[in-house]
């Protein structure tokens, strides 16, 4: 009986023995790399200020993963990076909209101002290419693409802005070469007035003279 309880464990130990070690867990370079690529994109715009709950989330877990990272934990800094990439992707998509939606209400004043000065009517090509830029950013917006769309109507803000402030320019050149033709009617009448006035004071001396 001994002799078999021996060789049990015998084959136990050599089974044991046998047994495949488990795979080491390769580093997540990958995902450690698309959280800072998401993360230096949300510092770059600014696009914390939009969701900061979620953005304070993922650094959370961003900085656990890096140490984890360090630790050769890769297992953990896997669950945690990928946890701070879903927060991240959040704050990202938030961001974006609402920046491309403030870029579109100060591309609405700037074309509004140019409006004003009928700067499509006197700049007629320069506001026509303003109005091409504003018009490609509404449709990236419609499809979903803020990140361009906060571009371009950042670009065709500036473009109005600038057709608003040459066109207010020749308007206010217009109206004061008018103000210069109305002063200079107004000199003339003058001088016409004091020429009548002199004429009809020599004709009286004339007429007084052959009197006597």
């Amino acid at each position: 009986m001994k002799r078999y309880l021996g060789a049990a464990l015998l084959v136990a130990v050599l089974l044991g023995a046998c047994k495949t070690a488990p795979e080491p867990v390769a580093p997540p370079d990958a995902l450690y790399d698309q959280a800072k690529s998401l993360r230096s994109q949300i510092v770059e715009f600014d696009l914390a200020q939009y969701s900061r709950t979620e953005f304070d989330r993922g650094e959370a877990a961003f900085s656990e993963g890096e140490a984890e990272y360090s630790a050769e934990k890769y297992a953990d800094a896997e669950s945690s990076f990928s946890e701070a990439v879903t927060s991240y992707q959040k704050v990202v998509t938030a961001g974006l909209r609402a920046m491309a939606a403030a870029r579109k209400s100060s591309a609405d004043g700037a074309k509004q101002r140019a409006d004003s000065v009928k700067a499509s009517v006197d700049l007629a090509t320069d506001y026509q290419a303003a109005l091409d830029v504003y018009n490609q950013a509404l449709a990236a917006e419609q499809a979903g693409d803020d990140e361009k769309a906060a571009e371009l109507f950042e670009n065709a803000e500036t473009l109005f802005e600038q057709v608003y402030r040459a066109a207010a320019e020749k308007k206010r050149l217009a109206q004061e070469a008018l103000g210069n033709i109305d002063r200079n009617l107004q000199d003339l009448d003058t001088k016409r007035q004091q020429l009548e006035d002199e004429a009809r004071a020599d004709l009286d001396s004339t007429d007084q003279e052959a009197g006597q």
